[in-house]
């Protein structure tokens, strides 16, 4: 795993709706002993380059949550919906649908002030349910998955805090850099 993938991180803990639903979703998937469910289940907005982490000086950490904190005071309250189970290389996860546009651009207008470059989103953001380091067999997932009967949970976000966090080459462990706490600005 290349240790340059960073993402960001929304804790979810006060949405028990999120919990009750991944909870639906986990206690399947634990059938799969190859699945390792995620504890406690967090949004993850994934971007990648922001250069090797050797290069990346802990001062340049702390001027890109600065920069986020002062961007993300302006962005109204989101509304997400969680969707369909998305399974990628080494993870199970919910797609999370939602206009999640103002946030990626304060958060890629902070790093851009801050390295001169703005990072790429490769992927969708999405609710991480479980990671796996085995093969699983697409077949069994999908016959388990089909048997929760679970709706999409509308997820309010008044406040986030958000941590930048780090993949360490060749592991499923995430180092936290820096942390954001704020509320976000309701809209009328």
């Amino acid at each position: 795993m290349d240790d340059r993938v960073y993402c960001w991180h929304i804790p979810l803990k006060e949405h028990l709706a999120v919990h009750r639903l991944a909870g639906q979703y986990q206690g399947a998937l634990r059938r799969l002993p190859q699945l390792h469910p995620c504890a406690p289940p967090w949004l993850r907005l994934p971007l990648r380059e922001l250069g090797p982490a050797e290069r990346l000086r802990y001062t340049d950490v702390q001027a890109i949550t600065a920069a986020a904190r002062e961007r993300l005071a302006e962005v109204p309250a989101l509304a997400l919906v969680t969707g369909r189970v998305i399974r990628r290389r080494g993870s199970v996860a919910l797609a999370v649908t939602g206009d999640l546009r103002p946030v990626r651009r304060a958060l890629a207008a902070a790093v851009a002030g801050v390295l001169g470059r703005r990072p790429r989103w490769p992927r969708p953001p999405r609710l991480l349910l479980a990671e796996h380091t085995e093969p699983v067999d697409p077949a069994q997932l999908r016959r388990i998955l089909a048997a929760v009967r679970a709706e999409p949970v509308r997820i309010p976000v008044e406040g986030v805090s958000l941590a930048l966090l780090r993949r360490h080459r060749g592991q499923r462990l995430w180092s936290e850099l820096d942390r954001v706490e704020l509320g976000l600005r309701v809209s009328r």
